[in-house]
């Protein structure tokens, strides 16, 4: 058999493809996300040896602890520096793409299945962004498509090292990111109701197992926040809540339906409703998960706005393996229909694809990170207490670093400050801080598009 017919050499020409997009200009492609910094630090402590200790920020970004572990790890091999921390992030979606093979193989999909599958997940925006920034969604949705890959053999053959298996991925996916504990209690509600259907009462003893991985996971979540947060409470907690629903729901409608995300999610949401009226039982639960996902989440987790549209990327991913099945639906039309549908998945591949290219290269780039590295490092020695914005952070991971984020009470002195003209008027550290700037001289100062003007303050009194 020609080695192009194999389903493994698709997957390594997609692997290749998304290396290609995420790798080259991984440290400038984007500017910093606040929330990259914030999980960096706890990963950076982690190294250390500090455990989930987050100091940049003083509080948070660390029950989540996941992403903090894979990149602490990743530090130790690779060294500190911003392409590390999201190097981590690129790894898990290599590892997502086995996933999605290792589904695909349980679907008995085809070939030309498979290949749409990974050409959608290489070329949308969407899994581009997840994976290729140090965020936690990165690990927890690798770990929701290993978890996924369970439910299928689960649901095919109801064995202890098949629950074994669901029930990991169930803990390691919560711990990345609880949003995904939702996609899993959902399918262990319809593994209870088909349990109770069919009437294997033996069955429930797997069940307890997915349980108390759920229990264990938010039980461990609640713990680490507060050994090093003093809080039980973990941030997350704190978005799920109904009370803010009237002003979430056009939020999230938004974000589905008519903002940038419509370009994949309104061709997802139309695979799911295909694939609910599939003769395949797993097919059918996973497309049921992906709606029922998609109408409540907006409902249980109302509270935080910005965090509102974060429910699709779980939503994506269950749904983007959906696509095998209407492929391979294609196969038993007629030849012009078929040809029709085939182009048409190409053309919008290729389309999507090209609207990254135009948008990272021409809109985003700037080689920026990597100057404000190398000249920040000549400057501020890895010994000195510091003052910076949270994005510049990871360009200093090394220092004792205070952030216009801190939640505390912050020292009095700094060695250095550092500020950028986009973020020194929005945070009141830095604004307090400015106040005090005549203590400081300016030794550095550097106009960039992704931050402003980057500037370098030196305490007088050295």
């Amino acid at each position: 058999m020609k080695v192009y017919k194999q389903a493994w050499f698709w997957l390594l020409v997609g692997i290749v493809v998304f290396l290609i997009n995420q790798l080259p200009f991984l440290t400038d492609m984007r500017p910093v996300m606040y929330d990259e910094a914030w999980y960096a630090n706890t990963g950076y402590n982690f190294s250390q040896g500090d455990g989930f200790l987050n100091t940049v920020a003083g509080t948070r970004g660390n029950s989540n602890y996941l992403l903090p572990t894979l990149t602490g790890l990743m530090f130790w091999v690779f060294g500190y520096s911003l392409f590390t921390i999201r190097l981590t992030a690129v790894l898990c979606g290599v590892v997502t793409m086995i996933f999605l093979h290792l589904c695909m193989k349980e679907l008995k999909s085809s070939v030309k299945a498979e290949i749409a599958v990974l050409a959608f997940f290489v070329s949308i925006a969407l899994f581009n962004t997840i994976f290729r920034f140090g965020r936690p969604e990165c690990a927890s949705l690798m770990c929701m498509a290993g978890g996924i890959w369970f439910l299928l053999r689960y649901i095919q053959e109801k064995s202890w090292g098949n629950m074994m298996g669901l029930s990991v991925f169930t803990f390691l996916a919560t711990i990345g990111h609880p949003y995904a504990l939702l996609f899993f209690a959902l399918t262990g509600t319809w593994l209870l109701f088909n349990t109770i259907q069919e009437k294997k009462w033996m069955n429930l003893t797997h069940l307890i197992l997915l349980l108390l991985a759920a229990v264990a996971a938010i039980g461990s979540i609640a713990w680490v926040s507060y050994v090093f947060n003093g809080s039980g409470e973990d941030y997350v907690s704190t978005r799920f809540s109904i009370s803010n629903i009237w002003v979430a729901l056009p939020e999230y409608l938004k974000e589905c339906f008519i903002s940038k995300h419509s370009i994949y999610m309104i061709p997802l949401f139309a695979v799911a409703m295909v694939c609910c009226r599939s003769q395949n039982l797993r097919t059918k639960v996973l497309a049921y998960v992906a709606l029922v996902y998609l109408t409540i989440f907006p409902f249980l987790f109302s509270t935080d706005l910005m965090m509102i549209g974060l429910g699709l990327d779980y939503v994506a991913l269950i749904s983007t393996i959906l696509i095998a099945p209407c492929v391979d639906r294609i196969k038993d039309k007629e030849i012009v229909y078929r040809r029709l549908a085939y182009y048409t998945i190409v053309i919008y591949c290729l389309t999507n694809i090209g609207i990254s290219y135009h948008y990272n290269y021409k809109v985003k780039y700037e080689k920026c990170n990597t100057v404000l590295h190398k000249e920040l490092r000549e400057i501020i020695p890895e010994d000195a207490v510091i003052f910076a914005p949270i994005r510049q952070y990871p360009l200093l991971l090394e220092n004792k670093c205070y952030s216009d984020h801190y939640w505390k009470e912050l020292p009095a002195n700094y060695d250095y400050v550092v500020l950028n003209s986009q973020d020194k008027d929005v945070y009141e550290n830095s604004i307090q801080i400015q106040k005090k700037l005549e203590k400081y001289e300016l030794v550095y100062e550097r106009g960039t598009k992704q931050y402003g003007v980057v500037q370098v303050f030196k305490s007088v009194s050295d």
